[in-house]
């Protein structure tokens, strides 16, 4: 069974503090319904793919290890998850539209930062 999330990006926010990569995502600036946030804190004695995190309204909490791909073209961000958080939250995938206005090429830069050295296949629409 496959069960899609869509949302609109209304706000895109990446940084990095402290060693930790965060990419937040939601439908609202002030105060999301729907959002995603990835984030990244290496520890020396984990594989790079128990280091990022995922978590979205979905979730009671960051699940780390659970993204199987991810897919960013110039107007379209796509999340797929693995078996484990599928049976945990039920949602296959995250769509993400997003408007011109924002900038998918910071988005795609945190991205590569955030999956540099993991197993998770990363597509992205350019080189950064």
């Amino acid at each position: 069974m496959s069960n899609v999330k869509n949302l609109i990006a209304a706000c895109i926010n990446c940084y990095k503090e402290n060693d930790v990569f965060t990419i937040g995502i939601g439908d609202d600036n002030h105060g999301p319904k729907n959002f995603i946030i990835i984030g990244r804190f290496d520890e020396n004695e984990l594989p790079v793919n128990e280091c990022i995190g995922f978590q979205s309204e979905s979730t009671e909490y960051e699940l780390t290890d659970s993204i199987r791909s991810v897919q960013l073209t110039e107007d379209k961000l796509v999340i797929v998850l693995n078996e484990d958080a599928v049976k945990m939250i039920g949602i296959t995938e995250y769509h993400v539209a997003i408007p011109a206005a924002e900038d998918s090429k910071s988005l795609g830069k945190y991205l590569r930062e955030v999956f540099e050295g993991s197993d998770v296949p990363l597509q992205l629409p350019y080189e950064f």
